[in-house]
This record gives structure tokens, C-alpha cells and sequence, in this order.
């Protein structure tokens, strides 16, 4: 009789566990759908987050008040914005540690755009977008769909080209079995035209991009390669197509990203 009631107990126990687990998952999912709600920098109220999320209001209402001690939401007045926590969160990343990618590329960012006074990106590949990790720019820059924490589609622009054409083969051919957006009359979306393209990169290791991403803007990019040849990250040049020459610093993005990839050691 003993040995059934521990049994009972212990059976009680482990879904009493388990319901724990999926109650926290359910939470954690539901939080994770609010932060990432938040697309914009102006602050948000609950309703919209609500609706965005597909949550009722005091459900939000409440994952928000837990977030806000977390300091991963700041309230202000009835409304809602992102915290500071976030912000140290994402410093720590390994792209952004110090002696990470970020640190290692500015100084030849900002030595690029001395030489160009164009946009200078850097990027990795995430999937198939490009996440800009930095952006040096003027005082009057062409308009751009990128911005640092942005996320574009890699086909869109010349360096998401760079860093899949010097990607895994297996990771190319997902990319072109893929539906590709397209985001203005220019953008190349159909799969034969663009395995070319990426063969032509890898040939001469430079890739080039014609208003595929935003009309009235170009750009040129070079990979960051590691060791074995495979890109770990993306060097560009952006400029208004009206005046902007690319070809003119091909050897400046080269020699950049080969000053890049000579220093980085985890890209070993």
C-alpha cells in the first residue's frame, strides 16, 4: 500500500511538473511574440500589442508588468517600449563582444566611407537575410532600407549575394529552392538567373547589386571568409545609383575584408 502511494505521488509530481513546463514554455512564447511586436521606436499601447500578438489584453497586460521588472519593457504613461535590459542583452552577443566582429570591422568601416563618403554595412547572413551588426554614414545619405539590428532579404541586396555565393552548397541550394520576395521591378527572384550570378561571385570574389533592394540605390560587396573559404560576414558600399561608381573600390572592399577576416579569430 505504501509502495502505491509513493507511485501515486511521485505520478502526481511529474505532471504536476510537466504542466509547470508547459505553463513557463506557453509564457516564454507569449513574451517572446510581445517583444518582438514592438517594430518601431515610438512607444506602444496594450490593445495594439494585443492585437499583434493575437492575445487577450489582460494577458499581455500582465507578461508586460513581468517584462517591465525585468527592465526588457520600459512603460511610459499608458504605453510601452523596449527596455535597456535588451539593449545590454544584445551587446553581448558574440558578434558584439569586445574583440567580436563588430569591434574588429569598424575601424575599417569608418576608413571605408573616408575613401567613398558613401553607406558602409556590415553584415552576416541569418537564414536567408542579412542582419546589418554596423552602418557608417553621412550627413545626407541616400535613403536605405537597412539600419543596424535590420533585417533584409539576402537576394535584395549585393551583400546577402556575396555571403551565400561563398556559403555550404547545401545552404545555396535551400536558399534558391526558396520563394524569393521581390521588392522592386529589379529584384532577381528567379532561381537559374541567380545560381549564375553567385557562380560569377565566386569567380571574381565581388558581387554587385543594382536597385534590387530600394529604387535609386546600388551597391557592392565582397565576403568576409574564414579559413576554409566560407563567409562569415559581408562588406558593402552603397551609393545613389544616379552618381555612384562601384566598380571605383572593389580593391578598397578586398582588402578590407581580407584586414577583417586576418584578425578574427573565431571565424577560424
Amino acid at each position: 500500500m505504501l509502495q502505491v502511494d509513493v507511485e501515486r505521488t511521485a505520478t502526481r509530481k511529474e505532471a504536476s511538473s510537466e504542466h509547470e513546463r508547459s505553463e513557463l514554455s506557453t509564457s516564454v512564447g507569449k513574451a517572446m511574440a510581445l517583444l518582438t511586436a514592438f517594430d518601431r521606436a515610438a512607444p506602444i499601447g496594450v490593445s495594439e500589442l494585443a492585437r499583434k500578438t493575437d492575445l487577450p489584453k489582460s494577458t499581455a497586460f500582465r507578461l508586460l508588468a513581468v517584462l517591465q521588472q525585468w527592465q526588457l519593457v520600459e512603460r511610459v504613461g499608458t504605453r510601452y517600449r523596449l527596455g535597456t535590459k535588451l539593449f545590454e542583452l544584445g551587446n553581448r552577443v558574440a558578434y558584439c563582444c569586445p574583440h567580436g566582429l563588430r569591434e574588429v570591422a569598424h575601424p575599417f568601416l569608418e576608413e571605408l566611407h573616408e575613401v567613398s563618403h558613401e553607406i558602409i554595412h556590415l553584415g552576416v547572413l541569418i537564414d536567408s537575410e542579412v542582419l546589418y551588426l554596423d552602418k557608417v554614414f553621412g550627413h545626407n545619405p541616400v535613403r536605405s532600407p537597412s539600419h543596424v539590428g535590420a533585417r533584409v532579404p539576402a537576394h535584395c541586396t549585393a551583400i546577402g549575394k556575396a555571403m551565400i555565393a561563398f556559403g555550404e552548397a547545401e545552404q545555396i541550394e535551400r536558399f534558391l529552392n526558396s520563394r524569393l520576395e521581390r521588392r522592386t521591378p529589379y529584384t532577381i527572384v528567379q532561381g537559374r538567373v541567380l545560381r549564375e550570378e553567385f557562380e560569377t561571385i565566386r569567380q571574381s570574389g565581388v558581387a554587385f547589386d543594382r536597385e534590387g533592394a530600394r529604387l535609386g540605390l546600388s551597391c557592392v560587396a565582397v565576403p568576409i571568409l574564414n579559413r576554409r573559404g566560407r563567409a562569415v560576414a559581408g562588406l558593402s558600399i552603397s551609393g545613389a545609383t544616379t552618381r555612384f561608381r562601384p566598380e571605383r573600390f572593389v580593391t578598397n572592399l578586398r582588402r578590407a575584408a581580407g584586414s577583417i577576416g586576418d584578425r578574427l579569430v573565431w571565424a577560424a
